[in-house]
């Protein structure tokens, strides 16, 4: 999905977003199931242009979600900051 914004809240700024989402399924073990997201969301002003990027890895088993979450954020392609969580859930717990 991608969308362009345009606003006037504190000043003209324009934003951009992009999301993709990629599901996979195994037909014989349907516990077994991936889900790979990714996105990413621009908002370009007076000042430059700031780029949060984010990454989610959800796999399954019988047992549990395994999760991953990484964010990214930039300015004018400079690194700014980086952070990834990791957590397995309980099938039970959902």
């Amino acid at each position: 999905m991608e969308r362009e914004v345009y606003s006037y809240m504190g000043g003209p700024y324009k934003a951009r977003t992009y999301e993709k989402r990629t599901f996979t399924t195994n037909l014989t073990d349907p516990a077994d199931t991936t889900l790979v997201a990714e996105g990413e969301a621009r908002r370009t002003g007076s000042k430059g242009e700031l780029v949060c990027k984010s990454g989610m890895k959800i796999q399954s088993d019988v047992d549990y979600f395994h999760v991953e979450v990484t964010r990214s954020l930039y300015r004018s392609e400079t690194l700014l900051r980086t952070k990834t969580f990791k957590d397995k859930i309980p099938r039970g717990f959902v």
